[in-house]
């Protein structure tokens, strides 16, 4: 770049500082006439107040005031240089950082304020300038008006002026690469051992844009959801290189933002460009989201990207036992579904609500409306498992709440007398002859058999998500033959347990 510093500048900074004085190296008596003639004494004087002299201090000139505070100092300095496209690298060079805290005026081809006082303008061939160099008492600063009314006056000299101002427009920016291509949104922060949260913050990233035309870029996304949390994605820090081909900065994901294809825009006045990123979320997330404001909550560590192979599953498991349970008679139980995984569940959950450690896969209490159940099992956890575990104890909860109606005594009598039933007493629970999962004697296996001959708890649930998960069970052992079957689940759809 070939720059003819011609004077003048636009650093309209209204130094309006008592006592100030602009060091004396190198003035002239007075400021070159092409400086004033983009800056003419009588501009300054309409505009700020009222000019006493003016002095030259290397390309900048002074304007020493005598109102309205004696003694401030105005300067301003012009930047000729040997075309339009000369002007625009250097205008892009000095202040393509600066930009996004300005505010833009819209005078020239490029202008912007800075509410500190001044500002800067392009056109043409000319960069104008303003900036404060003094220590100014509040309400002694160029104002916005200020500095357009005298950037503005500059900018309508150059049409005048006999040196061709067309401006080379740049080009639309151009996306080669981005880096990184997928971002989780937040970052795992802890998992509250007691209630089996998991905790989130911010996510920051590295984000790194290479292409083309990247100069004064402003960056967009597309829909994220869930703004009214705030933005829960944007940037920090941006800077783009002086060659406009690579742009950095700290991307920053919250916990919300929306799963999937994100859109990343860069726009400048000829144009723009997009690619995507792709916004990941854990298992953790995707599961409480899915079931949102449905009374199911999942607790403990899904750490992996979601969808997966396991969430599908859960996913699955979970519809159906919700399917199974949309009756009036459990509606009514305003049931807290929660659903753990495995690690969390052997270390802490089980023990801390089913009082056992290794046995169960799920549990209620009669006390409140809580149904525990876990995404494990002894061999490899199915969506059946976790959706018949939900229902078993939702079956629970349900005949506690009938407690002592008819619903129990006609149970009783659907039970039958068991006296002639060859396979109890049970044998370490199981059927006296070591089966365990074959029905007898009106029971679905043995350990429907294990609450005794007045409540049958076990026998009232195991035979509720048998009918809805493992109905081909209905065709083993004495199912087929035996009567007790088909009454007991005549009770059960009387009585809304299944439909």
């Amino acid at each position: 770049m070939k720059s003819k510093t011609k004077l003048s500048g636009l650093i309209l900074c209204v130094i309006f500082a008592a006592g100030f004085l602009v060091p004396e190296m190198t003035q002239a008596a007075t400021c070159s006439a092409e400086t004033l003639k983009f800056f003419p004494v009588s501009k300054i004087s309409q505009v700020i107040g009222n000019v006493q002299s003016t002095s030259q201090s290397y390309n900048t000139c002074n304007y020493k005031m005598s109102y309205p505070q004696p003694d401030g100092i105005a300067t301003a300095t012009v930047y000729s240089f040997d075309s339009p496209t000369a002007a625009s690298n250097y205008f892009n060079s000095q202040y393509s950082n600066l930009k996004s805290s300005w505010t833009k005026l819209g005078i020239g081809d490029e202008s912007y304020f800075k509410y500190s006082g001044g500002g800067v303008a392009k056109k043409g061939k000319y960069v104008f300038s303003i900036k404060w160099y003094c220590y100014c008492t509040q309400g002694t600063r160029l104002s916005q008006s200020q500095a357009q009314a005298l950037l503005g006056y500059s900018a309508s000299q150059v049409s005048g002026d006999t040196v061709p101002v067309a401006e080379d427009k740049p080009a639309p920016p151009v996306i080669k690469s981005i880096s990184p291509t997928s971002v989780f949104a937040g970052k795992k922060l802890g998992l509250n051992t007691w209630t089996g949260f998991v905790y989130y913050t911010n996510n920051f990233s590295d984000l790194k844009i290479t292409g083309e035309n990247l100069q004064g870029v402003s960056v967009s996304f597309g829909s994220y959801g869930q703004t009214n949390l705030g933005d829960p994605i944007y940037l920090i820090g941006k800077s783009i290189s002086t060659d406009g081909k690579q742009l950095t900065a700290t991307l920053v994901t919250q916990n919300y933002v929306k799963a999937g294809k994100l859109k990343l825009t860069l726009t400048n006045k000829q144009g723009s460009d997009s690619t995507d990123i792709n916004v990941l979320i854990t298992g953790y997330q995707y599961l409480n989201r899915r079931f949102q404001g449905t009374g199911v909550t999942f607790r403990g560590e899904w750490p992996q990207a979601a969808p997966n192979a396991d969430t599908d599953e859960i996913e699955q498991g979970v519809v159906t036992a919700m399917t199974a349970i949309n009756l009036p008679a459990y509606q009514r139980l305003g049931l807290d579904i929660r659903i753990y995984s495995k690690d969390y569940w052997n270390s802490f959950a089980e023990k801390a609500n089913c009082y056992t450690q290794g046995l169960r896969s799920g549990c209620s209490s009669d006390h409140d409306r809580v149904i525990h159940a876990a995404w494990i099992s002894k061999t490899t956890p199915t969506w059946d498992k976790l959706g018949s575990t939900i229902l078993h104890e939702a079956a629970h909860k349900l005949q506690k709440y009938y407690g002592n109606t008819s619903f129990n005594t006609d149970w009783i009598k659907a039970v039958g007398n068991l006296s002639n039933c060859q396979y109890l007493p049970l044998k370490n629970g199981a059927w006296n002859n070591g089966e365990t999962n074959v029905p007898h004697c009106g029971f679905v296996e043995s350990y429907s058999a294990t609450r005794g001959a007045q409540t049958f708890g076990e026998d009232v649930a195991t035979m509720t998500e048998t009918l809805v998960f493992y109905p081909n069970k209905k065709t083993q052992g004495d199912w087929p033959t035996d009567p007790h079957y088909k009454a007991k689940e005549q009770l059960l759809r009387q009585y809304g347990f299944i439909k």
